[in-house]
């Protein structure tokens, strides 16, 4: 008889995701943000889950030493994390830089005409929130 081994250590993310609902597509929400935010987002390489669904991926990294990513939560295949089916856009940042633009951050997201809603996501809490890992 075999025997199965479970892991039940909590995953530590390296990152946080602020979960972004927005009715723009994803190059115009990212204009928006560099021309808001003072960053440089350009369209790369989309991100590929389980080598069939791939969602629309945009980079940015700030003069401070601060990597951003842009990722869609739909693609043609299905979404992102399927349990958070009414989110479009994942904004994923390195936990050092967060913890230091937090405040300022989320006000300036908050006050932008095409961000419809923008919260912090616990990512402990949410199956499958390993796809949020970019290994570029």
């Amino acid at each position: 008889m075999k025997k199965q081994y479970i892991l039940n250590e909590p995953q530590e993310f390296e990152f946080i995701a602020l979960a972004i609902n927005s009715h723009s597509k994803g190059y115009s929400l990212c204009w928006s943000l560099n021309k808001e935010l003072g960053l440089n987002f350009e369209k790369k390489k989309d991100h590929c889950v389980a080598n069939k669904m791939f969602f629309s991926k945009y980079s940015s990294f700030h003069s401070e030493g601060g990597a951003y990513q842009l990722l869609s939560n739909r693609s043609k295949e299905g979404y992102l994390i399927s349990s958070l089916k009414q989110i479009d856009y994942f904004l994923i940042i390195g936990k050092t830089v967060w913890n230091k633009i937090k405040k300022e951050l989320l006000k300036k997201l908050n006050s932008m005409n095409n961000i419809l809603l923008v919260f912090e996501l616990e990512l402990n809490k949410i199956l499958h929130a390993n796809r949020l890992i970019i290994n570029d």
